[in-house]
């Protein structure tokens, strides 16, 4: 991929002593004082990370003290985050093996939570306005390019604290993005959390560079004129997102009534109701409705992640129309497709084995259950279950016919806005049969939590100067 690695790394790498003389710093018998401390960290980071194999100096710096070995003149260790250095290791990002991979080269990137708040609250504070541009092609291949390394480079993260997350940045800028660290106190764990900052309507999305299982969970209608059910869809995919360890989540910027309703660039297709206020029932969707158009980043950030065979989707919507726990489930294909290997199907029998009270009605389009609601016409849908180019409609798909890593949810209030809690909700219930037909993607331990990590790994800006 194209990015600027060895970018900070070429310009701090100089001998130790010429180090301390740039920097002010003292030595005295292997350790000395330092009152800056993030340019010293910043510089020594980017010395470790031009050298090779951990080994590159046998020093490090600790809060205001460089130490040549692993002990300061007092005996006590040298730490570094609270964990001891390693004879002839750095204890910076660069080459840090002691530590976990936030440590590494994912400090350069800037805090998207500074004031510690917790996914769910952050979201729910989420805008979803009326300004709305769909990507131009330029923007498209920017974007597309921005998210094939954030993902090569989070699987490099786990392996190596030479990760490129700086090349990430930069690409991310191009595509009109910035992309943070973001700490979630829930779950006390690390994520990628990317935004539109050219407020041109487009989605949100946070990837977690080290899940549990290989699920994107995605909700597309969030601040619908007057649709509660809609909005919390957010609060749900927060949830499963948390308590499924999973890939992403990807919520819509821009309301679903925005822009043009030409086709193209919309798929095609017309709302069943008024949505978009009195009398768009029966009205073409709109561009800004990302379940029915290609030309903006919620679609393309599904379409790069369509491409990791091992990846599933679950998209949760609301229904008005009908009350209580009703959920109607569709895989990607027609209501008329049917059979094995249904992921709709897989759901409504693991949530049915789950309903011990009887109170949900689970429906499927793909068993004969349900016809309607289904989300045929839904775009990720139809990418997802391998449907056919229509080349009359760029970037649009005729209806699918692989029904197994696609999963759309129509879900009445019951599930939704009337309960206060993930327990209320079933949510819970939703969660475990989830887990019954998803991938994991560890070889142990799959639904035991991740360690917690380190919520003061530092920001080290330098890093992506």
């Amino acid at each position: 991929m194209s990015t600027t690695k060895g970018r900070s790394r070429g310009t701090f790498v100089f001998s130790l002593v010429s180090l301390c003389s740039v920097l002010g710093i003292t030595v005295f018998g292997g350790c000395g004082t330092s009152p800056v401390e993030e340019p010293v960290a910043e510089a020594e980071m980017a010395i470790c990370a031009s050298f090779p194999n951990n080994a590159c100096m046998n020093w490090a710096y600790n809060g205001s003290q460089w130490c040549t070995t692993t002990a300061k003149p007092d005996g006590t260790a040298c730490l570094m985050n609270g964990v001891a250095l390693i004879p002839g290791q750095c204890s910076g990002g660069g080459c840090a093996s002691a530590t976990s991979w936030e440590y590494g080269n994912f400090r350069g990137l800037p805090d998207g939570n500074p004031n510690g708040q917790t996914l769910g609250a952050f979201v729910a504070g989420l805008t979803h306005g009326t300004t709305f541009t769909p990507f131009s092609t330029t923007r498209r291949n920017a974007f597309n390019a921005f998210i094939d390394a954030l993902i090569e480079t989070a699987d490099d993260a786990l392996t190596t604290p030479y990760a490129d997350w700086c090349g990430v940045r930069d690409l991310a800028a191009t595509a009109g993005y910035e992309v943070t660290r973001f700490y979630d106190p829930t779950t006390s764990r690390w994520l990628v959390y990317a935004y539109d900052d050219q407020s041109t309507g487009h989605a949100y999305f946070f990837y977690n560079p080290e899940p549990r299982r290989a699920v994107v969970l995605e909700a597309p209608h969030v601040g619908s004129p007057g649709s509660t059910i809609e909005n919390d869809t957010a609060r749900e995919g927060v949830f499963l997102f948390q308590d499924l360890a999973a890939r992403a989540l990807a919520i819509n910027g821009a309301d679903r009534c925005r822009g043009s309703t030409s086709s193209p660039p919309t798929c095609g297709g017309d709302y069943t109701g008024d949505v978009c206020g009195a009398g768009t029932a029966d009205t073409p969707y709109h561009e800004s409705d990302v379940a029915h158009s290609p030309t903006n980043a919620f679609h393309r950030f599904h379409a790069q992640l369509d491409a990791v065979q091992a990846n599933s989707f679950v998209q949760l919507h609301g229904r008005g129309g009908v009350t209580g726990k009703h959920v109607t489930a569709g895989d990607g294909r027609n209501n008329t497709s049917s059979g094995t290997n249904s992921m709709s199907n897989d759901f409504r029998t693991e949530l049915e084995a789950l309903d011990s009270s009887n109170q949900f009605t689970t429906l499927s389009c793909q068993d004969g259950s349900a016809t309607t609601y289904c989300g045929e016409t839904n775009v990720q849908g139809r990418l997802t279950a391998d449907g056919n180019t229509n080349s009359n409609k760029p970037g649009c798909f005729y209806a699918g016919v692989n029904g197994t890593r696609f999963l759309h949810l129509e879900q009445a209030n019951g599930f939704l806005t009337p309960a206060n809690t993930a327990a209320q909700n079933s949510w819970t219930d939703i969660a475990s049969a989830l887990r019954e037909i998803t991938s994991c993607i560890q070889a142990t331990g799959c639904d035991d939590p991740l360690a917690a990590q380190d919520s003061s790994i530092g920001t080290y800006s330098l890093l992506c100067e």
